[in-house]
């Protein structure tokens, strides 16, 4: 007896009614269009291979699908290496916007900021809204 589980194909409209998938694979190999189940008995009822494999992937798309899984995995690891650097940025202008503050009349500074301040770098589709860290910074100043 094999440990290797075998792959099941639900067939629409029959309860608990399922094809095996190496046997419909051998069938499409020879060239057999239908799958017939229950061949000759009461509930005999005719599907196309092809319809039936639609949607489920073979041995080697599986296995290509692999490196293209690793690649994702790579870049997600890479955004979340981009999110720890705009954390970092973000507590580097926020020494700078306490050196800034120090410098200016503490009632004005926020106004001032935002006025003089419109920026918004992208690297890769990810970036800081500048006007948006000054208000949490002062939200963050005020509260302290």
């Amino acid at each position: 007896m094999s440990n290797k589980p075998k792959r099941l194909i639900p067939l629409h409209g029959i309860k608990d009614g399922f094809a095996d998938y190496e046997k419909l694979l051998n069938r499409e190999k020879k060239g057999k269009p239908n799958y017939i189940f229950d061949e000759d008995g009461p509930n005999e009822k005719s599907f196309k291979i092809s319809e039936l494999l639609d949607g489920i992937p073979s041995d080697d798309e599986v296995r290509f699908s692999e490196p293209q899984f690793k690649e994702l995995s790579k870049k997600l690891d890479n955004i979340k290496s981009d999110t720890e650097e705009i954390k970092i940025t973000e507590e580097k202008i926020f020494a700078i916007l306490d050196e800034v503050v120090t410098k200016l009349d503490k009632n004005t500074v926020g106004e001032e900021l935002n006025k003089i301040i419109l920026a918004q770098p992208n690297f890769f589709g990810l970036g800081i809204n500048i006007n948006a860290l000054v208000e949490k910074y002062l939200k963050r100043k005020n509260n302290k």
